[in-house]
């Protein structure tokens, strides 16, 4: 192997490649990224000698019985891994990734199991005890955060008071070894999971919403990936769906989250309940306390009238949102991360009221919106791609010195 040293950015654009290509070889690398053939095997050879690289055994050839075999590459999993941490209303999620996506260990707790004025010590002990029982190098920890990070106060921008006693310093100090820290958006880290884990369905450009709690839309594009620097970019829960509408906790009224987001459907059905007009919820659930998301699907399912209003409403305010996001951005796709719409009839309302908004188009016969499989992991693994999409694209010179 040459002993000259390797461009960071070469680097950079190789591991970027391999990401997002996980089976390719040395010459498709040099002919898409228009590096050199000796500039592409000069960094393979030295993320070879990193163990960061492997040939798969495996041979191609572009035209059948001509040419030299070119012997496929990839990213060696085992290589090294990240810890990523997602916290919200529901739960802490913990888990470490290897280098393609692949979840290693997990911890969850609920969130109401712990005391919120020691959560910086509890992820601090959920990345201690995730880092001491890796058998390959840690990167770094990354923190998918329900709002924005505030460098300067080392606080979470958020109306939120349950996450006042955030720190991230007090993370880092209570780590038994140093690690790089990136932090971002919990959305936002689930497109990041969703770039660089499900590459081969994830266009350059796409944008994924996320109903939860609350509501937040990431605007991914591969070309713009600076940490976005407004604290209300993507906040699309608060965008205004009725000016007469219910008063949101933000202080606005008719957000689009009071009609859809998972806390603002159950409060509803709370009242509903409470004032003992739902037989069918009285038949499903012994208190209000019981009531969650797959509970007011069974309810629609059972034709309640006031549940599948409230249902069908917001996911008509939902799909109009979407519709006018998709004539004003070109995405080439949205991901939607939704527990609510994993029924399939509720899944299929949506379609139907969002095919609507775009009847003025003819012969559209569909519309590039995918509803994702639900996953409580989906922020912390994509936190752990935040880590390796700081380390080893962005910075190599990082974590490959």
């Amino acid at each position: 192997m040459s002993t000259l040293p390797v461009n960071q950015n070469h680097l950079s654009t190789t591991l970027h490649y391999l990401f997002r290509h996980p089976y390719t070889s040395r010459v498709e690398i040099a002919s898409k990224t228009k590096m050199t053939k000796a500039l592409v095997t000069h960094a393979i050879a030295h993320l070879q000698s990193l163990g960061y690289v492997i040939e798969t055994g495996q041979e191609e050839r572009k035209k059948k019985g001509s040419g030299k075999a070119r012997k496929l590459i990839c990213l060696n999993p085992n290589a090294a891994c990240s810890i990523g941490i997602e916290f919200n209303m529901e739960q802490i999620c913990a888990l470490r990734c290897s280098l393609n996506g692949e979840v290693e260990q997990m911890i969850r707790k609920p969130i109401h199991s712990i005391d919120l004025e020691k959560l910086s010590e509890i992820i601090s002990e959920m990345i201690n005890t995730l880092f001491n029982e890796s058998r390959t190098p840690v990167l770094g920890v990354g923190l998918a955060i329900p709002g924005h990070y505030d460098q300067d106060q080392d606080s979470i921008v958020t109306n939120n008071p349950a996450w006042k006693h955030f720190s991230l310093k007090k993370i880092q100090d209570q780590l038994i070894e140093p690690l790089p820290m990136s932090i971002e958006n919990n959305v936002e880290c689930m497109s990041y999971g969703r770039y660089l884990f499900r590459s081969e369905s994830s266009p350059d450009e796409f944008i994924l919403l996320h109903i939860g709690p609350g509501l937040y839309c990431s605007f991914f594009d591969s070309a713009l990936t600076e940490r976005k620097k407004s604290n209300y970019f993507g906040e699309i829960g608060h965008s205004v769906v009725d000016i007469n509408g219910t008063l949101c906790e933000c202080g606005k009224k008719g957000c689009l989250q009071t009609y859809i987001s998972n806390n603002w459907l159950n409060q509803r059905a709370r009242i509903y309940l409470e004032n003992g007009a739902s037989p069918v919820l009285r038949n499903l659930v012994r208190k209000a306390d019981d009531l969650n998301i797959e509970i007011l699907q069974k309810a629609y399912l059972q034709n309640d009238p006031f549940i599948r209003n409230i249902l069908e409403d917001g996911i008509s305010r939902l799909a109009i949102t979407l519709s006018n996001l998709l004539i004003v951005h070109d995405a080439k796709r949205i991901f939607i991360n939704s527990q609510l719409l994993q029924e399939s009839e509720l899944e299929a309302y949506f379609r139907r009221r969002i095919m609507e908004q775009f009847s003025f188009i003819l012969g559209l016969d569909s519309i590039p919106v995918e509803i994702l499989p639900f996953r409580y992991d989906r922020g912390a693994q994509g936190a752990c791609a935040l880590v390796f999409y700081d380390q080893l694209i962005l910075h190599p010179d990082h974590a490959l010195c």
